[in-house]
């Protein structure tokens, strides 16, 4: 007999069990053949037949023996045909497993090259990642730095303003010229809270007086 058992891709693989019934058969038959010629001699001499009867009696028995042998026969060839279908279908079976497996390590090795590629995609990115965050710290660095000069040349700035005249005197004007350098060059600028303003050539508001002022000698009066 046959039975389906389903296998990993879906298909029924059929198993083949030993035919009990068959073997019983030839072994029944052979054993009942050698039995029958064993006992016909005296059977049918107890039962006072004749010659001719006793070779009729013996054709009868070859006959039914005949019988027997031939249907035992057919019965192994049937066996024999379903054990050659069954082994057909196991090869069908076989063969597509085959093509199933082939499948799978086309498909594995598909999967692998695709992981292949996706891990060298992710160091690459990686890579990208960390050149960018390399990048960024420099420019980070870089923006400190930048602001360290900033506020260096402003303390710069503030001292160049603390050095710098005090005073611009107006073009053309010899005594606005000598009294800027006057005032630019004297040494205690904290005691010069009190600006010259200048209203016209040698007239000058200090504070809240006018004063004039000439120069004579190189020198100012």
């Amino acid at each position: 007999k046959m039975h389906g058992k389903k296998s990993p891709g879906g298909m029924k693989r059929p198993h083949t069990t030993t035919n009990h019934s068959t073997l019983s058969k030839t072994q029944n038959f052979t054993s009942s053949k050698q039995t029958a010629h064993l006992i016909k001699a005296d059977d049918f001499q107890s039962r006072g037949l004749t010659s001719a009867e006793v070779e009729l009696e013996h054709l009868r028995r070859i006959v039914a023996d005949i019988k027997r042998e031939r249907s035992v026969t057919d019965s192994l060839q049937d066996d024999n045909a379903m054990l050659r279908e069954q082994l057909r279908r196991s090869e069908e079976e076989n063969a597509a497993l085959k093509q199933e497996n082939m499948a799978l390590l086309d498909r594995s090795e598909l999967l692998s090259k695709e992981i292949l590629t996706a891990s060298d995609y992710i160091v690459a990115l990686e890579d990208r990642c960390y050149q960018a965050n390399k990048t960024s710290l420099d420019l980070l660095q870089t923006l400190r730095d930048t602001e360290y000069e900033v506020e260096t040349l402003k303390a710069y700035v503030i001292d160049l303003k603390a050095r710098i005249a005090v005073y611009i005197p107006v073009r053309d004007c010899p005594i606005d010229k000598k009294l800027a350098e006057y005032i630019n060059n004297y040494p205690d600028r904290a005691k010069l809270k009190i600006m010259f303003m200048r209203e016209s050539e040698g007239v000058y508001e200090f504070g809240s007086s006018r004063v004039r002022v000439k120069v004579e000698r190189d020198k100012i009066q």
